[in-house]
């Protein structure tokens, strides 16, 4: 099953940076994600149809029609990010 997984973050965002690096560290495990970057500010008016805040960064997993399944916030360790992927 292919599932979306939706990151938001901005480029002033630190902590988006460290989840980014985490995330690259993990991400060839899960071949069936299809990854969406949206960035907070540029693209402002998809990010508002996520109800995200203002903490960041947001990760939301989706099922393959769109349906929100797990949303994960804020700075995340390899490990949390991988176990929050690995959800069923």
């Amino acid at each position: 099953m292919n599932k979306n997984l939706i990151i938001i973050s901005a480029l002033w965002c630190t902590s988006c940076l460290i989840v980014s690096n985490n995330l690259k560290q993990i991400v060839n495990q899960f071949p069936q994600l299809n990854i969406v970057n949206l960035d907070f500010d540029i693209d402002e008016d998809k990010v508002k149809e996520y109800n995200v805040g203002n903490m960041l960064p947001v990760m939301i997993l989706q099922d393959e029609n769109g349906n929100e399944l797990h949303r994960l916030v804020g700075e995340k360790t390899p490990t949390e990010i991988y176990d929050f992927l690995n959800i069923n």
